[in-house]
């Protein structure tokens, strides 16, 4: 008796199991690994971009690809809300970093009330800090004859009624300080050229 042995070639099984543990768990690696430091809007976006490529590659299921998003989500958020109460918190603030971080957690995540409290809090320091000394000296330069007492009035009442929290902060309170003398001085001036000219 003959038998014919039939070779039935089978491809060698691919081992999905170990490439998705090792393929995920570097992309967890790379997000646990964000600090202060290395975090950056750029980082998150080649973070996301790897995470969707590797779903698309499949070396890992969708629900791996919902895990590493939500872990990158929140890591990232996490840091960058501590980033910007450093930045806020800091003599000098850095209007571009604090810009660019508020600017990508608008426009990936949306607005929230956390959000929105920093970017009220940011126009009310640049307010006091900036907008409202040049209005100072926008007054000032009109020189005594465009002089207005409604309007030095209003601009005493505005420096005198910074609130505590933003006149706290030494920039805002440096600038505060040097438009009320400026003010102040503008007004003696005036005073003395009224009492010469008008006498």
């Amino acid at each position: 008796m003959m038998y014919v042995s039939q070779s039935i070639h089978t491809p060698p099984i691919k081992e999905t199991g170990t490439i998705a543990t090792g393929v995920h768990s570097g992309l967890e690696a790379k997000i646990d690994n964000m600090d202060m430091k290395s975090f950056s809007p750029s980082l998150y976006n080649v973070l996301l971009i790897e995470i969707n490529t590797g779903y698309d590659q499949n070396l890992f299921n969708a629900d791996i690809k919902k895990m590493l998003v939500e872990q990158l989500d929140t890591r990232y958020q996490d840091l960058a809300y501590q980033k910007l109460q450093v930045l806020m918190a800091a003599t000098s603030l850095d209007y571009g970093q604090i810009n660019t971080l508020v600017q990508h957690l608008e426009s990936t995540f949306g607005t929230n009330k956390r959000l929105s409290t920093i970017k009220s809090n940011l126009k009310t320091i640049t307010y006091y800090s900036s907008t409202l000394p040049q209005k100072v000296n926008s007054f000032i330069a009109l020189g005594y004859g465009g002089f207005n007492e409604e309007k030095y009035s209003m601009l005493k009442k505005e420096l005198n009624a910074v609130p505590s929290d933003v006149r706290k902060r030494k920039s805002v309170s440096n600038h505060v300080a040097q438009s009320l003398q400026k003010l102040h001085l503008h007004y003696e001036g005036y005073a003395e050229w009224y009492r010469t000219v008008m006498q």
